[in-house]
């Protein structure tokens, strides 16, 4: 028995929906890995921007850094290397803090260190014998710190350490200026006597920054 023609279907008309499927798969396919590709390199290059960008950032600041530190040692230098003279010859017996003579010998100090603000001794019991540098020349005070926390703390503390160090920043209580302020504890024949100290206006390394 025959097939009718109207149920008879050409073989090319039940291949075409599959191929169209095909084709669609084969364009979605290439098409969705040539986005991927672009999305990979794109995002490679923004990486490795990114990372050229943090690496110029890096090095940059450590180059800012580095100048920075040497320029604030250029400036410590001289306030530590006075600091250190004049604390030997304290512990050496050849300077006598107690001595009326003390305060002139602090003040000719300054002398020598346009960029340090104040050379100051405080003793033990909390004296504190200070010379200031004044447009003229210099200002001998003494002040009792035992009623300035700040000030007489720092000098007990001291009492613990060995050898010049660094305070922190300070601000002045009588006005607007930020000092840092080098510290050197004086002991002789084991008896700690008190705290010598240097201090440097912040202002002066601002302008080392310009």
């Amino acid at each position: 028995m025959s097939a009718s023609p109207d149920t008879v279907t050409p073989q090319g008309a039940a291949r075409r929906p599959f191929e169209i499927r095909v084709v669609s798969g084969l364009v979605l396919g290439f098409g969705g890995l040539v986005a991927v590709a672009v999305l990979a390199v794109l995002a490679l290059g923004i990486w490795s921007a990114s990372n050229n960008t943090l690496d110029l950032l890096r090095d940059k600041s450590q180059s800012v850094l580095a100048q920075l530190s040497a320029r604030v040692e250029m400036l410590e230098l001289p306030a530590e290397s006075q600091l250190r003279h004049i604390g030997r010859q304290i512990e050496l017996g050849r300077i006598d803090v107690e001595s009326p003579e003390f305060g002139q010998v602090l003040g000719g100090a300054l002398s020598a260190t346009p960029e340090v603000r104040s050379l100051v001794f405080i003793h033990a019991d909390g004296r504190m014998l200070r010379a200031l540098r004044q447009p003229d020349g210099f200002e001998l005070a003494v002040i009792d710190t035992r009623a300035m926390p700040v000030i007489f703390g720092a000098m007990r503390d001291a009492e613990t350490r060995d050898g010049l160090f660094w305070g922190e920043v300070v601000r002045v209580e009588t006005s607007t200026q930020v000092l840092v302020n080098g510290r050197y504890p004086m002991r002789v024949g084991g008896k700690y006597l008190g705290l010598l100290a240097v201090t440097v206006q912040i202002d002066q390394l601002s302008r080392l920054l310009d």
